[in-house]
């Protein structure tokens, strides 16, 4: 006992001393980054009887909670063609990164050095404080970085950040703790003698060697952070430079061509480029659907017996998550109670005045602007009930029904009209029913598939699934 309380009064101290220490100079700062890296969480190693882990391909080894967000991050040299590659990066679907930020990272990297170091003061909470502020810290930057909303949707990012040409190890202390799931690219330039002519490199005077300098350092930074990284020269950047990019990026496409930007102008006429899919032209999931609240979310109902060999294969195959329960939860009882909800009925007027209240009326059902948001709010529990255990890899959250039948699947596309059905055309169900089901997907313009046929497949690799 005597022991654990010394242990806890000089643990309490050495935090006392980091807290001070930070504000008188730069040992407090390196001291804080080495109680930070002492202090970094590490997930438990899960028990494999019952935990499945589905590692990421954009950070394979990065479990966790702060997995759940993936990064790419450009450290660049400086007058090395860095809006270039933000741009050819910017024509890839499933990525979206912004210009230079001032040094962000920096000031966000001391903050949290500062931030976590007194949580030592709170020892009884430490470790749960700590993921909670990496969190916060991840929250904070993710939503900086959120992409803008794209003309016609075509392009969906899961993949967000930043290029940049100040550098330190606070920024990389930074991502290393708070962004764990991240890339890097590391952006330079052979000709050094020309970089030095260039742009702000003229005004500080850099010479050659001050250049080699800064490029060892900042390749030592994207070296030593742990992340994956790739090398992208100036003097290189072709369609072919950018092809091998692409694919060391994880995207299914190919350049047709190369877009230069010269002090954020653009060289030549103005053509843009095409990162052109090699799994075919990429389809919108609900090209019908026109209502901006009810189809931000993307849905897949299938109909396979989970005993069936080809639903094992697809769950362990795919990266998305097939939620596959008891048909009562979803497609009966659940859409049943919607179904009340949403039966036209006997509604108050609007606005509704005292003298309405005295006629003594049963009102039977809120009005249809209320009945609109209870329509939105079981479309959102629908997707987070099918949320799956582990970090998504898809923006396609599933659910295999077993059976379908008209009057769930009228209910579905009330629901969630951003989806698409995998059917067993010629199921148990008669005839006549199929026919009706199928005339129903028909006419409200959604995609439906044979599971016999192979095309749910297809579906799954446009949407990066497989």
């Amino acid at each position: 006992m005597a022991g654990a309380l010394r242990a806890g009064v000089v643990a309490s101290i050495f935090a006392a001393v980091l807290g001070a220490c930070a504000y008188y100079g730069r040992f407090g700062l390196h001291l804080q980054q080495a109680y930070l890296e002492a202090q970094r969480p590490t997930a438990p190693t899960p028990d494999p009887a019952t935990t499945t882990f589905t590692p990421d391909p954009w950070c394979p080894q990065c479990r966790g909670a702060l997995c759940q967000h993936k990064f790419l991050f450009v450290i660049a040299t400086g007058r090395s063609g860095s809006t270039t590659l933000m741009d050819m990066v910017n024509l890839i679907d499933g990525f979206f990164i912004y210009g230079e930020n001032w040094h962000m990272l920096r000031d966000l990297g001391i903050s949290l050095a500062d931030f976590l170091a007194r949580t030592a003061f709170r020892a009884q909470v430490g470790p749960a404080l700590t993921e909670r502020l990496l969190m916060n810290f991840q929250g904070l930057l993710w939503e900086f970085l959120a992409p803008p909303r794209f003309e016609g949707r075509w392009k969906q990012a899961s993949v967000r950040g930043f290029k940049e040409i100040r550098w330190d190890n606070s920024s990389i202390m930074f991502l290393k703790h708070a962004c764990p799931c991240s890339r890097i690219i590391f952006n330079y330039r052979l000709d050094l003698e020309a970089q030095s002519k260039s742009g702000f490199w003229i005004r500080t005077n850099m010479s050659v060697d001050g250049l080699l300098d800064w490029n060892a350092r900042y390749r030592q930074l994207a070296a030593e952070s742990g992340f994956p990284f790739y090398e992208m020269n100036l003097e290189n950047y072709s369609v072919q430079s950018f092809n091998k990019l692409s694919r060391w990026l994880g995207a299914a496409c190919e350049f047709d061509q190369l877009i230069h930007s010269t002090a954020h102008r653009v060289s030549g006429p103005l053509v843009v480029p095409k990162c052109a899919s090699l799994l075919g032209e990429r389809q919108p999931w609900c090209t019908n659907c026109d209502d901006d609240a009810l189809c931000t979310h993307k849905f897949l109902f299938t109909e396979l017996d989970p005993n069936n060999s080809q639903f094992q294969h697809l769950t362990t195959s795919s990266r998305i998550f097939f939620s596959s329960g008891s048909s009562e939860m979803l497609a009966h009882n659940f859409l049943l109670a919607v179904r009340y909800m949403q039966k036209p009925g006997r509604s108050p007027p609007e606005p509704t005045s005292a003298s309405d209240i005295a006629q003594m009326t049963a009102w039977a059902h809120p009005p249809q602007a209320v009945r609109r948001k209870s329509l939105l709010q079981a479309h959102q529990l629908i997707w987070d009930w099918l949320q799956p255990p582990w970090p998504e890899h898809s923006n396609v959250r599933a659910y295999n029904l077993q059976s379908l039948n008209t009057t769930n699947i009228e209910w579905m596309l009330n629901l969630c009209p951003c989806s698409r059905f995998a059917l067993n055309v010629h199921g148990e169900f008669q005839k006549t029913e199929r026919q009706m089901l199928i005339k129903m997907l028909r006419s409200s313009g959604l995609q439906y598939t044979d599971l016999a046929d192979g095309e749910l497949t297809d579906w799954l690799q446009q949407e990066r699934a497989l």
